[in-house]
């Protein structure tokens, strides 16, 4: 039941990605501006009270920002949004995760016994994490959207390590369990909010 939780929160978060990235390509390439009738000024869609000149660069290939050259195919087949689509966060303020496998000698130590050490791995790396308001206050839950990213173990296996116990009387020997990783990945964690 844990597993099918974290691919639900896993898909949700690729999802809500992926929403953000549709809803910053049409807001870039669907912001066109018009010429105003009488002034020649230019009026943004949706602001038509904002009205600005373009400014004049040295530059030949300047254009204002959210200008941008379509095409006949492009303009038929631009994507359709949501009106009730909410842009919470820019793209530029979405850092790129990451997460790294890195090796550990690992010395595993047991009471009355030789240490031994063991080459592993651990994990080391930045995640994303979210953390949405919810808009309703008739709904029960805090939060409409929370997920936290971690940098955890995506492989491992759990391996056995024999210590020597010379000092033990009847037993000379110890196993002790522990996991060795093998490939770590950014992944969603069950979080409960406070």
């Amino acid at each position: 039941m844990m597993y099918n939780q974290r691919q639900f929160v896993t898909c949700v978060v690729v999802g809500f990605l992926l929403c953000l990235a549709v809803c910053e390509c049409r807001r870039i390439e669907g912001k066109q501006l018009r010429r105003h009738k009488n002034r020649g000024l230019l009026r943004f869609p949706g602001n038509e009270s904002t009205t600005t000149r373009p400014s004049r660069s040295t530059n030949p290939m300047y254009r204002p920002f959210g200008v941008t050259k379509t095409t006949r195919k492009q303009k038929n087949s631009a994507i359709r949004g949501s009106r009730k689509a909410v842009v919470v966060t820019k793209k530029t303020y979405l850092r790129k995760e990451w997460c790294k496998t890195q090796p550990l000698k690992q010395i595993i130590r047991e009471k009355g016994c030789l240490r031994t050490t063991v080459i592993n791995s651990f994990c080391y790396g930045q995640c994303n994490s979210f953390f949405i308001p919810k808009s309703d206050k008739a709904d029960d839950k805090p939060t409409a959207f929370m997920s936290c990213g971690f940098c955890k173990p995506r492989k491992y296996r759990w391996i056995l390590v024999t210590l020597r116990c010379p000092g033990k009387k009847g037993m000379r020997f110890k196993r002790k369990r522990i996991m060795r990783i093998k490939k770590c990945r950014c992944m969603a964690q069950d979080v409960q909010f406070p």
